[in-house]
């Protein structure tokens, strides 16, 4: 087939070529303007779900704090985008500003990876405030375990940081810049446990109007559990071998802090789950070390 040349150089078509390839054109057209029908209507249906359920967390959010009003002036109801809930932001006011107590011991525990108790880091006073005010706020179900999310005050987790700070390890070149402020209260009745897992990293958390959202360039690398009562038989934190059986088991202490590494791999991240609380109540709060990333 012989095709004829343009006056600037390029080929072209046939007449009947021309033809055959507008129809085409035409009917690539109609596909393409289809498509991008479908892909709006995704989108917008997308976009639609996600206002969606933010109007919906938000209805949330206000239900919790008509449920709250007067209930205490040391809190806040917030959104809670980090964790896709409701929390309370808890005022400087809300907890008792004496810290004269013995200081922080490191007591190291045999598990696969680096894990370490740190006795006297929360004053009992601090332990039974906290408790007293989730029981304040309510908790929800969650799991096997009840649980309510409080975002502690600025100077009260830099506090708790500095207790914890001289027994930290540093990550990868990565130093410890603080702890994860939103906590994660829990509450185990009697016959309550927390099957086997393994913890995450996630980011820091931080509050922007009222809304709890994620700190860009942070990153967590430790667990860090708080005891805040032991007046209970079992709820032991037990780490376990992956393939069955106990490592080790640590029963509670009020105002003591377990840490260990976590996100990284079998090594790093070792098995866990919290043990049967026979008699008593459990109340534990699960938060994070928080690392420049």
């Amino acid at each position: 087939m012989v095709v004829a040349m343009s006056l600037h150089g390029r080929a072209r078509a046939p007449d009947h070529y021309s033809a055959r390839y507008s129809l085409l054109g035409f009917l690539a057209f109609v596909a393409f303007t289809a498509e991008v029908f479908h892909c709006s209507t995704a989108f917008l249906g997308s976009f639609s779900r996600a206002c969606g359920a933010r109007v919906n967390q938000r209805l949330r959010c206000s239900a919790a704090a008509e449920e709250q009003a007067g209930v205490s002036q040391h809190l806040e109801v917030v959104v809670d985008f980090a964790g896709n809930g409701t929390a309370f932001a808890l005022a400087e006011s809300a907890l008792p500003d004496g810290w004269n107590f013995e200081p922080s011991r490191r007591l190291e525990v045999p598990t696969f990876s680096p894990g370490f108790v740190v006795d006297s880091v929360i004053s009992t006073e601090a332990c039974q405030r906290i408790v007293h005010l989730a029981e304040q706020c309510g908790f929800r179900q969650r799991f096997s375990a009840s649980a309510v999310t409080l975002f502690m005050p600025e100077d009260f987790s830099h506090k708790i940081f500095e207790r914890l700070k001289p027994h930290l390890p540093d990550h990868f070149g990565g130093r410890p810049i603080g702890i994860n402020r939103r906590w994660a209260v829990l509450k185990y009745p009697e016959g309550k446990y927390f099957g086997p897992h393994v913890d995450g990293n996630v980011p820091g958390t931080t509050r922007e109007g009222d809304e709890l959202k994620y700190e860009k360039g942070t990153r967590s690398y430790m667990t860090c559990l708080f005891w805040l009562s032991d007046d209970l038989e079992g709820g032991e934190t037990v780490f376990a071998f992956p393939q069955g059986g106990i490592w080790v088991a640590i029963p509670p202490k009020t105002g003591a802090a377990l840490l260990f590494f976590h996100g990284q791999n079998a090594i790093m991240n070792p098995m866990h789950y919290g043990g049967d609380v026979r008699s008593g109540v459990k109340y534990l709060v699960r938060s994070d070390i928080i690392y420049e990333n």
